[in-house]
């Protein structure tokens, strides 16, 4: 079995923001390490003054940069405070780390995770995280899209805990060399947590419907009839099967390996709206966490995941992973 989300030499790192969601952020994280036994490391990054509209290589000398130098490190004072604080409500049982630094969120908390070699970053999303803000992309947005290592998500209100029973993940698979990585995490996650309950998903885009009038289009154009003699439903099934066959070559070893965990999988294609879809059979299974392949830029609008924009996949009820394809 993969270690990396097993035992006390992987780590689990935590962006705290000074925000109110930020207690529930590190229970959730917490219930995490206590189950696999990883170590918790909560990071709360004290932004640069947020008056300074000067590029960051300028080097200030004076009054005013003593001022700011006294700004920033209350900042840090209050950071550092607020770490302590949180890491007293983690069980005794879990390894609780904290690190208080300057600088940008995102950038800071990435580089805090590579130099701690993290398998995870954990990180809260307000119900507005998927939009602009004043500095570019949000501080989720940006972690999703630069992180090197898969992202944990939870939107404000989102009450997870990792050490129930029977856990159910919905492993979202658009079946692309991008999403391998993501099938081989989601696998791995699933039998690191043990007992768990792991839904394999494809959903195709190209319902029967929507072939059947497209091939009409198609014959009515070129005067050439049907596809070789075939109907609309029986090139369907054809593409239903070679879909079929792809999602059974997914990571079969770790397949093997989720079992002998105590785990369970269980694969599925669907065919319609993918966001839609993927509502639905997620609600339908009661599942409580979403994990997603990362391969498109984040750096325009709507934020694309695969073929989902990240507004219609992050809601209040279940978190999700982001997973990179470069791991």
């Amino acid at each position: 079995m993969s270690k990396r989300f097993k035992g006390d030499h992987s780590t689990v790192v935590v962006a705290v923001a000074p925000d109110k969601h930020a207690a529930n952020l590190v229970q959730a994280a917490a219930s995490l390490c206590k189950r696999t036994g990883m170590r918790l490391r909560l990071v709360q990054v004290a932004e640069y003054w947020a008056g300074r509209s000067w590029p960051r290589e300028i080097t200030l000398e004076g009054p005013l940069a003593e001022a700011i130098t006294a700004v920033e490190d209350e900042s840090l004072r209050t950071a550092q405070a607020h770490l302590r604080k949180l890491a007293e409500s983690v069980p005794r049982e879990v390894t609780v780390e904290i690190n208080a630094i300057a600088g940008f969120p995102a950038e800071g908390v990435i580089a805090d995770a590579v130099a701690n070699k993290a398998a995870i970053i954990f990180t809260g999303a307000s119900k507005g995280s998927h939009r602009f803000v004043p500095k570019g992309l949000s501080t989720a947005l940006t972690l999703m899209s630069d992180s090197p290592v898969p992202v944990i998500v939870l939107q404000e209100g989102c009450v997870t805990d990792f050490s129930k029973r029977d856990f159910g993940v919905l492993l979202a698979d658009d079946l692309s060399d991008h999403s391998e990585s993501a099938v081989m995490t989601g696998y791995d996650f699933a039998a690191a947590l043990g007992g768990t309950s792991l839904q394999h998903l494809h959903v195709n885009g190209l319902t029967e419907e929507s072939l059947k009038i497209s091939l009409e289009a198609a014959s009515a154009a070129s005067h050439a009839g049907s596809m070789r003699g075939l109907t609309g439903k029986e090139i369907f099934a054809m593409a239903m099967n070679a879909l079929d066959q792809k999602m059974k070559a997914r990571a079969p070893g770790r397949r093997l390996l989720l079992e002998a965990a105590g785990g369970k999988y269980r694969s599925e294609i669907v065919t319609g709206d993918v966001a839609d879809e993927l509502q639905v059979v997620a609600s339908r299974s009661a599942v409580d966490m979403l994990i997603f392949g990362r391969h498109r830029s984040f750096r325009r609008k709507p934020f694309l995941i695969g073929q989902l924009p990240f507004y219609a996949m992050l809601t209040p009820s279940r978190p999700i992973m982001v997973v990179p394809s470069e791991i």
